[in-house]
């Protein structure tokens, strides 16, 4: 019988290992054993090798790639179908210079049932010509959580994004601080959205030299929640300060602060265009909106549905200028909206509507400054004739915008906009009062002194006026405490988690946002 000695059986095991895994710091490529990444010559050489794009790996350091040379993990006929868990280690200074080709990305083509969690990528220098992204090109799996990009992203042509260029499965809890610049279908995050947008945010500078551009995403028509962009957005036509056109998906819980330009139509600081069967609902723009028509501080046009959100950006242009939407086109609704920005152009606009063909405009206010010589009113610029438009419970604020006609609304002082009786007697829905109905949408603590705001502005743990989480909402929780069955006032105020109850997770809810204001 032959008999084989310990020093050849592990000589044996590490051929194996240079042939099979020695590319990599250790490890099988397995889920209970992970290739292990630690160094550039580990990145590089899972660039380099198709074979191991659907096995698993783990970083274990941050790795400094130092401008090495590589190119992007997964292509359209060889996807990147494996697992990656960065456990919160970066990527950095990595650059792929690749501009006349497609699919550019630190990872170009992700599919199937591929996963990457807790991966950040900094200091990148990405160029492509379509479908470049600063994290990956095109994105088809299920999962990606965690992650984040910080650099430069450009591409030549379309579909250009901070983080994905194209993106078609859920991505969140993901940060991009990029600044991104392409033709058409330019955003901050990803460039086209057909997957879904989960509590992720985009700050940079994005600069588009045609349609679709966004802060956050140049063209969407799949859900974003929690989601917020920053700094500048400008492009053509279709630009918006969080999506450049919205197409009949859900925009909820988000905000944008980006400043937004075009030179051409169709520019909003939350959508440049809002489609019919879209939906924006708790969401606000704060950022200034110069276009040349259809300009307006949430939306250059919609044709959606728009409730409880406001904005507060200056809006100027040329023509069909809103505090809130440049023009409104049927079957659009205006819910529960305010806008306080200040208004200037030519022609067609107002505090809150420019122009409005068939919309419903319902429960909302106007107090910004207007400016302009022809088709101005304080809350709606105009109306086209003879046209089945809806105008219930709107009013504009006639002291700040100096402004008394309007084709919709009621004009009142600044006093009279400033009480409560005002919205009530009008039908508003408000916290503390069942007339109007439950669902509370609005709240106004300072009668006389200030204007209504949406609930939701409100943080959770500022139960009572005035404004503030402070001994006023503690003294309420603990006259609600150890209650039951919370169904109605003043009880389910003080049910902070929704539960029925008033009980240990409301107080520690409450804690949480203690003298938040």
């Amino acid at each position: 019988m032959k008999s084989f000695s310990l020093a050849g059986v592990v000589c044996v095991l590490c051929l194996c290992e240079v042939l099979f895994g020695g590319v990599y710091g250790g490890g099988g490529g397995t889920e209970e054993s992970p290739y292990l990444i630690s160094d550039p010559l580990h990145w590089q050489g899972l660039s380099a090798t198709p074979d191991d794009w659907a096995l698993h790996f783990r970083l274990t350091a941050n790795i400094d790639m130092n401008q090495m040379v590589v190119s992007p993990i997964g292509t359209y006929d060889d996807p990147f179908l494996g697992v990656i868990d960065g456990q919160n280690f970066a990527l950095e200074n990595l650059t792929i210079d690749l501009p006349s080709a497609e699919t550019v990305g630190v990872f170009g083509y992700i599919s199937g049932s591929a996963q990457i969690k807790n991966l950040h990528v900094l200091n990148v220098n990405i160029k492509g010509r379509k479908h470049v992204g600063g994290f990956v090109a095109y994105n088809g799996t299920p999962y990606i959580t965690n992650c984040s990009v910080t650099g430069t992203v450009s591409g030549t042509e379309r579909y250009v994004g901070g983080f994905a260029g194209s993106n078609y499965g859920p991505i969140a809890d993901c940060y991009v601080h990029c600044n991104v610049s392409g033709a058409s279908y330019v955003g901050g995050f990803a460039g086209d959205n057909e997957g879904s947008l989960f509590r992720c945010h985009a700050e940079g500078n994005v600069t588009g030299t045609a349609d679709e551009i966004g802060g956050l995403a140049g063209y969407s028509n799949c859900s974003i929640t929690n989601s917020s962009a920053a700094g500048t957005v400008s492009g053509t036509k279709y630009v918006g300060g969080l999506v450049g056109r919205n197409d009949k998906a859900t925009v909820l819980d988000s905000f944008s602060s980006a400043a937004v330009s075009s030179t051409s139509d169709y520019c909003g600081g939350l959508v440049g265009y809002i489609r019919e069967e879209s939906i924006v609902q708790r969401c606000c723009a704060t950022g200034t909106v110069a276009g040349n028509r259809y300009a307006g501080g949430l939306a250059g046009i919609s044709r959606g549905t728009i409730l409880a959100s406001y904005s507060t950006g200056s809006v100027s242009g040329i023509e069909y200028l809103g505090g809130a939407v440049g023009f409104l086109s049927s079957p659009a609704r205006l819910e529960n909206v305010y806008a306080t920005g200040a208004v200037s152009g030519p022609e067609y606009r107002g505090g809150l509507v420019g122009l409005n063909s068939s919309g419903k405009v319902i429960h909302c206010y106007a107090t910004g400054q207007l400016t302009g010589d022809v088709k101005v009113g304080g809350l709606c610029g105009y109306v086209l004739i003879d046209d089945n438009y809806e105008d219930r419970g709107n009013f504009w604020d006639t002291d700040i915008s100096h402004i008394y006609v309007s084709a919709m609304g009621t004009g009142r002082e600044t006093e009279v906009m400033q009480t409560l009786s005002t919205y009530i007697d009008a039908g508003w829905d408000f916290a503390n009062e069942t007339a109007n109905g439950t669902n509370d949408y609005w709240r106004l603590c300072d009668d006389g002194t200030a204007y209504p705001k949406l609930s939701w502005q409100f943080s959770p743990g500022d139960i009572v006026c005035p404004e503030g989480v402070n001994l006023d909402d503690f003294n309420f929780l603990a006259q609600c405490w150890q209650q039951a069955e919370c169904t109605g006032i003043p009880c389910s105020q003080a049910d902070l988690n929704g539960d029925g109850s008033v009980q240990l997770e409301d107080l520690l809810l409450f804690a949480g946002e203690w003298l938040i204001f």
